[in-house]
């Protein structure tokens, strides 16, 4: 393995981490991912004669599609998100797939996981220690917000139960079964709803899959059945309080999914306004209830899909999910973690806008679930 792939991965993983943090790292950030695109052209796309994926490639192609035909007010500067954009699934996607391109998604996977594992314990020993990681009743960590936390928190669950699995050492798995708890408790503390959902979906499919026969199978159901129940009936140590509160208060004030719904009926009224190529790529039409600061250019859609559906049209929604489907038709008990991230992303982005985002770690690794998965399909031997 090169030099470049061992080390360049790692110091591009910590980035991405650093960039999730209470750190405003924006300008490093962007700077990182044009260095880490010419790099790669340089290196291993050229060489490789732009071997690329073609559904990718038409995706990206049809953006800029969308981007001529439509009327896009300059505010929310859609040339340069889609030059950043191209880069971000240039560098995390499977737009280019020749050998040193998988192994370079692989190791930075490698190291991401690591690394998020890390930013959850050391998140969770912050709050142990008295810091105050708590905003508007719900936890926050190390990461800028809580809705950061609570996926991130997810991710590293689904690290450490694959860990668990996979690991024999007794000293490992105690290792690996502390950290699943701890973030689990992290998700819980972050109150977020749509990834506690999203995190207990992806964990019973995990168990449900990844189990040997119909007894392990039951086993880990019945375990994960009975901690879920342990948890939501004697919520030990008010792990629960703020997720509780925070339901309380959106029921009284008769707001169930934080004015989601209000934002998802904007997105419904654009996709009618060209519901084959969309409203074109990080333009919006209708934003009576739409969080869209129309100084900076600052959005948040409300939702990851309805946003891809209204901005992109039907065209570019099923481009979209072309790698997914071919992905869950290939799943099997072998299929790596990262499939069960991207079936967490793709429940969690429901209500939360970053499937086309450009400066969210959330929309880095959802690309990153997505190649990865299609990487093992692809070259099985060479990722082993």
């Amino acid at each position: 393995m090169s030099f470049f792939i061992r080390y360049y991965t790692l110091f591009l993983s910590l980035i991405l981490i650093l960039s999730a943090s209470v750190l405003n790292i924006s300008l490093v950030y962007y700077s990182v991912i044009i260095l880490t695109f010419i790099l790669l052209i340089i290196k291993y796309i050229i060489p490789s004669n732009f071997r690329n994926n073609i559904i990718t490639l038409l995706f990206l192609f049809f953006i800029l599609v969308s981007i001529l035909v439509n009327d896009i007010n300059p505010i929310f500067k859609p040339y340069q998100k889609f030059l950043i954009f191209v880069m971000i699934v240039s560098i995390f996607g499977p737009l280019f797939n020749s050998n040193k391109m998988v192994l370079f998604r692989y190791n930075l996977l490698k190291h991401l996981k690591i690394l998020i594992i890390v930013f959850v314990f050391l998140s969770f020993i912050a709050i142990i220690l008295g810091f105050q990681l708590i905003t508007n009743q719900r936890f926050h960590g190390l990461a800028n917000n809580s809705m950061l936390m609570g996926p991130l928190s997810s991710i590293a669950a689904l690290i450490c139960i694959d860990w668990y699995k996979d690991n024999h050492l007794r000293r490992n798995k105690v290792v690996f079964i502390s950290m699943f708890f701890i973030s689990i408790f992290s998700v819980l503390l972050s109150a977020s709803r749509s990834a506690i959902f999203a995190l207990l979906f992806s964990l019973f499919l995990y168990f449900l899959i990844k189990s040997k026969n119909l007894i392990s199978t039951l086993k880990y159901l019945s375990l994960f059945f009975i901690i879920s129940f342990f948890v939501i009936k004697m919520n030990p140590y008010n792990v629960l309080n703020n997720l509780y509160d925070k339901i309380e208060q959106r029921e009284s004030i008769d707001n169930f999914t934080s004015g989601r719904d209000l934002m998802w009926e904007d997105r419904i009224k654009d996709f009618k306004v060209s519901p084959i190529i969309g409203v074109g790529y990080a333009n919006y039409v209708n934003t009576i209830y739409s969080r869209v600061d129309f100084t900076s250019g600052d959005d948040e859609p409300g939702s990851g899909w309805l946003y891809l559906l209204s901005s992109l049209g039907i065209i570019g929604f099923v481009l979209y999910l072309f790698p997914i489907v071919k992905i869950i038709r290939h799943y099997n008990k072998h299929s790596p973690i990262s499939f069960y991230f991207l079936v967490f992303f793709c429940l969690h982005s429901f209500v939360e806008g970053y499937l086309l985002s450009i400066g969210s770690i959330l929309g880095v690794l959802m690309w990153i679930s997505i190649s990865s998965s299609l990487d093992y399909i692809n070259n099985k031997t060479l990722i082993r």
